[in-house]
């Protein structure tokens, strides 16, 4: 009841603010398509699948200049992040920062197992693959070695009778050293940037809280423009 009176309070103000418009502003058609053009707008920039890109930098250790507006690394010395690390998380937060999902509705419990899915997935992903990533380092010494392997010698060539003789060969092993380095830092940043960028979508879709602002901020819109015909936009009520 209090919605509705809000929404009620607020479409009277925004009849108010066009007839004023309209009055001063020969050219009401032109503030029609602006009114229109700025929820466009608006509702383009809630889409999360813009927040990719600048995960993406972000992972790799990157900052946007503020001058240039161009990505560039934070630290120059820092070391490459791994390309393999950097497309698994761009491929994984593809499923959950899209705008079906912002615009969901989710209850609290729903949004802690997702969360919960997503932390467990992170922890086993990076320990798992830690030395592949580059996050996981130690140092090697490469020694000689003589192995043997069996080759056939022709013993008789009458009977092409063979028998199999060993061998030897000279090889190089990698040999570790050392304790294992983890670089935990970068482990941390990663989490960190993953399950906040999830959250914050997820967060919005709690209770269908950004679906019901945006439906509310387009059928205001709606009426100004229809003058009270019958809304398109029923079928998203359920909100």
């Amino acid at each position: 009841m209090n919605e509705d009176m809000t929404i009620n309070k607020e479409m009277d103000f925004r009849r108010e603010m066009l007839k004023e418009e309209q009055s001063g502003d020969p050219n009401s058609v032109y503030a029609d398509s602006m009114r229109d053009e700025k929820i466009k707008n608006v509702i383009a920039q809630l889409n999360p699948e813009l927040l990719l890109q600048d995960i993406e930098h972000r992972i790799r250790g990157e900052k946007k200049d503020p001058v240039t507006e161009q990505w560039i690394p934070i630290s120059p010395d820092s070391p490459q992040i791994s390309e393999k690390l950097v497309q698994n998380y761009i491929s994984f937060l593809n499923v959950y920062l899209t705008q079906n999902n912002s615009l969901s509705n989710y209850s609290a419990d729903e949004i802690n197992n997702i969360m919960t899915t997503v932390i467990d997935y992170i922890k086993d992903d990076l320990s798992d693959n830690a030395e592949e990533y580059g996050l996981t380092k130690r140092n090697y010494i490469t020694v000689k070695r003589i192995n043997k392997i069996l080759t056939p010698e022709l013993i008789r060539d009458s009977d092409k009778i063979y028998h199999m003789k060993e061998t030897p060969i000279e090889v190089n092993v990698k040999i570790p050293i050392g304790e294992e380095y983890t670089d935990y830092n970068e482990f941390n940043k990663i989490g960190h940037i993953v399950c906040q960028s999830t959250f914050s979508v997820l967060k919005q879709a709690q209770n269908g809280m950004l679906a019901s602002r945006i439906f509310k901020a387009l059928r205001v819109n709606e009426t100004l423009n229809q003058g009270g015909k019958d809304s398109k936009l029923n079928f998203l009520k359920f909100w």
